[in-house]
């Protein structure tokens, strides 16, 4: 998927322009997805449409990306085990693992904007279970690739996942108890919130925020304001070459894999500003509370390894019949057959080259971090602005909401997103 299809699209969303990018999304669809692409253009719609606003049409977009990827990826792994075809790229996309489990986060947010308490839980409870899951979910099909081949070459180690409890989905679980009053189940999430940090170091390298204690130090009287803030984008992917010797036509074989690379953001801290009708004016740093771009890298690794796999085997298959003909052909005591088996050793070298090719598609709009934060203020009308800076110090974007209402014993809660 070429990014420069996407230029004009990138930069509306880059100006916070997101009811603009989703039209013009739907207008040049055709053009930015083919026909294997439905799951990235569903991605990428319901993205859009929740940062514009129109979380309904959010969730239908994101429900049905849901269950392509359900559906392409029971496919696809029926595909890995005995089929060798050009390359991934020519197959449906079904998703990476990170998209499927935080499309249902989002989905949740959703609903918690739609007033939807109970649907919002269904889709945390749904978040979770596919966690639980990860861990096992390419195993099978890594283990029946491999049995195809003995050359140690294809042995490609499958690496730990880390990543099994996720803050972000327990922090909007404890909002969601303690906005009903129901402490004890939202101190339970407060501790899978600990663990998550404790357990995974490597995907939460930063301080646990002191946010989640204050949910539970409202003063008597107040209201709570949460706010989230989503910031640069997801990982991309890029091909990664790896040449190894073919021992049966003293050629090499070539194998494509895609690998992530996080896109560099500028955003270094967020701050909130709520101002009432009065003038005052209350004021926060927001905290990290999930890195989704370490989450991603992390679950791709697994997923890294079925795909070096089914790019060996496919390398095999492509070099194979050809080296083994080539070579009987240079054995021949004839000038023409000989230069025969040169010409399609020749030709077999330029196949391979040109048809290996890594599937490097993936979504453009999923967030690359997220921070959350809150204010105790009275009950009444609020202006906030969200503003994140470089790490100079630099104003980069600033998100202004007016006429926000803060009730007290209610879920107060607003997003704010900058891709920059």
């Amino acid at each position: 998927m070429s990014a420069g299809r996407f230029e004009r699209l990138d930069k509306s969303v880059a100006g916070g322009h997101y009811a603009e990018a989703r039209c013009s999304l739907e207008i040049d669809k055709n053009r930015l997805y083919a026909g294997t692409d439905k799951v990235l253009y569903y991605l990428d719609a319901g993205m859009l449409s929740r940062f514009a606003g129109d979380y309904e049409t959010s969730n239908t977009e994101l429900s049905e990306a849901e269950k392509l990827i359900e559906y392409y990826y029971a496919k696809s792994v029926s595909q890995a085990v005995g089929s060798f075809m050009l390359n991934d790229t020519v197959i449906d996309y079904a998703g990476e693992d990170y998209e499927d489990i935080y499309t249902n986060l989002f989905m949740a947010l959703n609903y918690v904007r739609l007033n939807k308490t109970e649907d919002a839980f269904v889709e945390i409870r749904r978040f979770d279970n596919k966690i639980k899951l990860l861990s096992s979910k390419y195993e099978q099909a890594i283990y029946e690739a491999k049995r195809q081949t003995e050359d140690s070459q294809a042995a490609y180690t499958r690496p730990d996942l880390h990543f099994h409890n996720s803050a972000l989905a327990r922090y909007i679980s404890l909002l969601l108890y303690r906005s009903r009053g129901e402490f004890d189940s939202a101190e339970i999430d407060k501790k899978y919130m600990e663990s998550a940090f404790k357990t995974q170091p490597s995907l939460y390298p930063f301080a646990f925020p002191s946010a989640v204690e204050e949910e539970f130090c409202i003063p008597e009287g107040m209201a709570r304001l949460n706010v989230l803030s989503f910031t640069g984008l997801a990982p991309g992917k890029e091909e990664e070459v790896i040449r190894i010797p073919d021992a049966i036509g003293g050629s090499w074989f070539k194998i494509a894999i895609p690998v992530m690379y996080k896109r560099p953001s500028k955003t270094a801290y967020v701050e909130i500003e709520a101002e009432a009708q009065d003038g005052t004016k209350s004021r926060k740093t927001l905290e990290l509370i999930e890195s989704i771009e370490n989450i991603a890298e992390d679950t791709f690794r697994q997923k890294q390894a079925l795909l070096y796999t089914k790019a060996f085997l496919r390398a095999v298959s492509k070099t194979a019949s050809s080296s083994a003909v080539s070579a009987a052909l240079e054995a021949q005591d004839d000038e023409g057959l000989t230069a025969l088996g040169g010409l399609l050793r020749i030709a077999s070298s330029v196949f391979i080259e040109v048809s290996e090719r890594a599937d490097i598609r993936t979504s453009r709009f999923f967030p690359a971090e997220v921070r959350a934060g809150g204010l105790n203020l009275k009950s009444g009308l609020y202006t906030l602005r969200v503003s994140c800076y470089d790490k100079k110090g630099k104003l980069l974007h600033r998100d202004i909401k007016e006429d926000i209402p803060v009730q007290s014993g209610k879920l107060n809660i607003v997003e704010s997103i900058c891709t920059r």
